[in-house]
């Protein structure tokens, strides 16, 4: 092959050297504006290279970005696309952007790379230099016996050209969000699911939305909340490739700061750090000098206290672990914006504030992406319902209903937490989860539309097969219908007392005796021992199911809990209530290698007395039910 030849080929197969030796971008300068070589930062990176991952496994790329300003997102889709025309004849690239200023400025991005592209490569490679016509570039020059053939078109959403010339390879949605709020006669999702009708879902075809939110509703926050929750439960069947970008760890996002700034932002983080390992190892309340210590130098000294936004930006300087630059420059762009939702609206720290800027995410993000990725455990097993078949309980029939991670151990003791739905198509789900309290793991759980008398019929056989387990249900609304099945119809009593300690009058209820109502006077309190046990990963997580209840759970800024619209919070409940009983029942005693001895030590007297020089043990809740 002869160089020219060589030099083709080498810039066809790596964009990142077609970008850097050929494309030039606008680049503010302290010299002022100047046209410089485009070399992606981080985020640009992180796309390039999942279209690069689908174009060598021949995958279609089918990709959703919500982000926050300024990122040069658009730059690096308009290069990609640029870059696939000029290697590949009878390309139809489609850029649609939300107005004709920004279909305008779109358009300028790729004009500017035609207008600046490398005079050897254009001497080299006459074919490749596109003509520009209005928002269009068009490879049509016959050059040596070649006719390109590619096209390069921008338009605005809405418009009828999107049909013209052929059905495009290529498709950049740009602020997916805004349409919904500038169309008229018919929806963004209408408009969009008509511009991606033609898109075969085949390889070498690109699909590319990016935009940044506005608010928990429309076609951008629809098909992004999807495509994080397929994305989530499963990578290798998901079609679409979510990703978020916040001003989080972006170098332009950062102020200078003082020697003395940075060494009391440090202080602040060792102090509140040692009162966080005081009430983890001790019931003292000794802590609160440490985080009140670390308090004050927030405020006084720092300045991470806002007359407006109270607390935030410190609460956020240990849940996203910002460093005392990107404090600083937060707080002063802060000013510009009339309050926080505004800011968060387009500087979001995670994709569940971009959406909902009233409030943040409840769960430690970092702790469930881990929890997401990791592989499920050997033996994992679907099904759809337990059943009781000669007094033996197992698993039965063919569904997705039931997930279990691990069998039970002899001698474990286990939980399970149950939240009821009325179990119809378009309602919410029931769920149930088993926890073992020996190895600190969810090992089972039940996600489905089942109704409140089937799902006590399945918590009942569930609890029986994990070693006659110890029921804590939820008793609001539906919740009533479960534990009167549970207790009246299945004649199962070990189950958590509303009012433990307390005595029961005879004819009560069964509903009024048994569960947890969870509401305004005690959610915050079981929700936060939930949040603490995923932060200090006090126990185990398999369910992908649950991971993404968590990245749509999130708390307002009146400090209620609650999970975004159109998601779902069960396995969140069923969970609380697990460690709700787990923090009220006595310590789980060791398991004995003697299997008759450890049965011997967990098992509950005879209600007729006590075994002879045996003294009685409560072997579940204080209070609760033999």
């Amino acid at each position: 092959m002869s160089r020219r030849g060589d030099i083709w080929l080498a810039l066809s197969k790596d964009p990142y050297l077609f970008f850097k030796r050929c494309l030039k971008i606008r680049v503010k300068t302290d010299s002022g504006i100047q046209m410089l070589p485009f070399e992606p930062n981080r985020e640009q990176r992180a796309v390039i290279d999942w279209v690069l991952h689908c174009i060598e496994h021949k995958k279609p790329v089918r990709v959703i970005i919500n982000k926050c300003r300024r990122l040069g997102m658009s730059t690096a889709i308009e290069a990609i696309g640029y870059w696939l025309c000029t290697f590949n004849p009878n390309l139809f690239a489609l850029v649609i952007a939300q107005l004709d200023q920004a279909t305008r400025e779109i358009a300028g991005i790729a004009r500017n790379f035609k207008n600046n592209l490398d005079p050897q490569f254009a001497r080299m490679f006459p074919h490749s230099l596109p003509k520009s016509r209005g928002n269009t570039l068009e490879w049509s020059s016959d050059v040596e016996g070649v006719t390109w053939g590619s096209k390069f078109r921008s338009i605005t959403q809405g418009s009828t050209e999107a049909n013209r010339g052929g059905d495009p390879s290529f498709i950049h949605i740009s602020e997916l969000a805004a349409w919904d709020h500038l169309r008229r006669s018919t929806t963004a999702e209408a408009q969009l699911t008509s511009t991606l009708a033609s898109m075969l879902s085949e390889s070498f075809t690109f699909v590319l939305i990016e935009s940044t939110a506005k608010g928990a509703s429309g076609s951008h926050y629809n098909r992004f909340k999807s495509a994080w929750r397929d994305w989530t439960e499963s990578q290798d069947h998901a079609i679409w490739r979510p990703f978020f970008f916040s001003w989080q760890g972006v170098p332009k996002y950062t102020t200078g700061i003082s020697e003395d700034e940075a060494r009391l932002h440090d202080e602040m983080l060792a102090l509140w750090e040692q009162g966080d390992v005081l009430r983890s190892t001790s019931k003292s309340k000794k802590e609160n000098t440490f985080h009140n210590k670390a308090r004050l130098i927030a405020k006084d000294e720092l300045r991470y206290w806002h007359r407006t936004d109270g607390w935030a930006w410190f609460d956020r300087c240990f849940e996203y672990g910002l460093t005392p630059s990107e404090m600083r420059w937060g707080l002063n762009k802060r000013q510009e914006f009339g309050d926080l939702d505004e800011f968060d609206q387009e500087f979001p720290l995670s994709w569940q504030m971009s959406f909902i800027a009233s409030g943040s995410r409840a769960i430690d993000q970092r702790v469930i992406s881990e929890w997401a990725a990791k592989p499920l455990p050997d033996g994992f097993k679907q099904f759809r319902e337990f059943v009781d078949v000669d007094d033996k309980i197992q698993p039965g029939g063919t569904g997705l209903e039931w997930q279990m991670y691990k069998k039970p151990v002899p001698g474990h003791e286990y939980i399970i937490g149950t939240d009821s739905a009325m179990g119809s198509k378009d309602g919410d789900w029931s769920a149930a989860r088993v926890y073992d309290r020996h190895a600190k793991e969810i090992v089972a759980e039940l996600y489905s539309k089942y109704s409140p008398e089937f799902l006590g019929e399945q918590a009942v056989l569930a609890a029986k097969y994990y070693n006659r387990a110890f029921i804590s249900p939820e008793a609001n609304n539906h919740g009533y219908s479960t534990i009167s099945h549970i207790v009246n119809t299945m004649g199962y009593r070990q189950m958590q007392l509303r009012r433990p300690g307390k005595a029961i009058r005879p004819g009560k209820d069964a509903s009024q005796i048994y569960g947890t109502i969870i509401g305004s006077y005690n959610k915050a309190r079981i929700i936060d021992e939930l949040r603490r046990r995923i932060r200090d990963k006090a126990y185990t997580e398999h369910s992908r199911r649950f991971c993404h209840e968590c990245t749509t759970y999130v708390r307002t800024q009146s400090g209620r809990y609650d999970h975004m619209p159109g998601e779902h919070d069960d396995l969140i409940d069923c969970t609380a209530l697990i460690f709700e009983a787990d923090n009220r029942m006595r310590p789980v005693l060791e398991v004995s290698d003697n299997l008759t001895k450890a049965k011997e030590m967990n098992d509950i007297a005879p209600r007729g007395g006590r075994r002879r020089g045996v003294r009685p043990q409560k072997r579940f809740y204080r209070g609760g039910s033999r």
